[in-house]
């Protein structure tokens, strides 16, 4: 039996996907191959299954469960029919380091407000906001799309009552701010 042969695994972040990429170069006995992830580069957990092709070939796996706001450590386990495994090289695939900022415009206010929203991404995506009472109860949501750079959104709050309430703003990728805000 010819002796697995691998290249070093690679990574990117794009789009907010962690894309891996490895090469085979002998897979006869090859069985299966573990996509592992960290968040401390120590200790790894399976996220994925994949089957090998049993002959040489380039691989892909998309990590779209990511950990966000923190650093992805991968590397491949490949299991061979008699029971070895082997290791690949260990790659780590940094956070997104782009700054999400809100402001807020007037607070307190009465009817309506405006949020300054600052994705730090180069496209636009969805961004959902979440108002909650001092109860914690959701009273009103809406998804809004934000572009790249600075967006100014008024926001018509006519119908909510009078009070102090806790509003979340989630982009797509998972990152988040919250704002406390007042309406008289």
């Amino acid at each position: 039996m010819l002796p697995l042969g691998f290249s070093a695994l690679t990574g990117e972040r794009k789009n907010n996907i962690n894309t891996l990429y490895w090469q085979t170069y002998n897979e006869t006995s090859l069985q299966d191959m573990v996509v592992e992830r960290s968040t401390d580069g120590i200790s790894f957990n399976k996220i994925a299954n994949i089957t090998p092709q049993h002959k040489a070939a380039a691989y892909k796996y998309e990590d779209v469960t990511a950990v966000v706001g923190v650093t992805n450590f991968y590397r491949i386990s490949f299991m061979q029919a008699d029971g070895r495994a082997a290791l690949s090289n260990t790659i780590s695939i940094a956070a997104s380091t782009k700054p999400f900022t809100v402001s807020v415009r007037p607070n307190p206010f009465s009817s309506k407000f405006s949020i300054v929203v600052n994705t730090g991404l180069k496209e636009s995506t969805p961004m959902n906001v979440h108002w909650y009472n001092t109860a914690g109860r959701l009273v009103y949501t809406e998804t809004r799309f934000v572009q790249s750079g600075d967006n100014t959104i008024s926001l018509n709050t006519a119908t909510l009552a009078k009070g102090i309430y806790m509003v979340e703003f989630v982009l797509s990728d998972g990152r988040r701010r919250v704002e406390k805000v007042v309406k008289e």
